[in-house]
This record gives structure tokens, sequence and C-alpha cells, in this order.
């Protein structure tokens, strides 16, 4: 009875204590919370640029993030799975939403005046 006991206590243990683990091969946090901040920045600047010229095909931002995958050192085939990943736990993906705010405001709050 008692060894019937430990064994479910053990199971229930490692069960509850396990928890998910990420997938091997998925971008580390910081590259992905800065690829996901600048590609923000592209989004905004070609929604921008499309409302001010009047024409859908200025807000296409293809090159630029081409270049900005090739300026963080990762393919976009790098970044999808790990985008899917956070789509798929969504408080993480609102923590990271929330890093990346705080981090645009520091870096508004540093341009020049």
């Amino acid at each position: 009875m008692k060894s019937s006991i430990f064994f479910l206590l053990v199971v229930i243990l490692i069960g509850c204590g396990s928890g998910e683990q990420r997938p091997a091969g998925l971008l580390d946090h910081e590259t992905f919370k800065e690829t996901l901040l600048q590609a923000q920045l592209i989004d905004a600047k070609a929604s921008q640029e499309m409302s001010i010229a009047h024409d859908p095909a200025a807000g296409r931002p293809r090159a630029a993030y081409d270049a900005m995958f090739k300026e963080q050192g990762i393919t976009e085939a790098q970044f999808d799975p790990t985008f899917a990943y956070y789509q798929a736990h969504p408080l993480e993906l609102k923590a990271l939403y929330e890093e990346i705010l705080a981090e645009l405001g520091k870096r508004k709050d540093e341009l020049p005046q």
C-alpha cells in the first residue's frame, strides 16, 4: 500500500513539475525580441508610407524584412517557427510584447527633442 502511494506521488510530481519544453531550434529570447521589435518598426514605417502615398504598393516592406533578417543574422525559416511557438503561448507572447513596448518607450525617450 505504501509503495503504491509513493509511486502515485512520484508520478504526480513528475507530471506537474516537468512543464512544457521549448522545441529545439527556436531563436533565443533576445534575438527573437529584437527581430520582432524591428519587424514592428518596419510595419509602422510601411503603413505610414502607404497612407502618405495613397498607394498600397508603397507599403510592401519585403526588402526591409530581408535586410532585417540579414542584419540579425537569422533567416525567415528560423523566425517563423519561433513566432508560431509564441502564438501558441499567448501569455509568453504578451510578456514579450510588453518588453518590446518598454524598449520602444526607452528608445523614444533617448531621441533628441
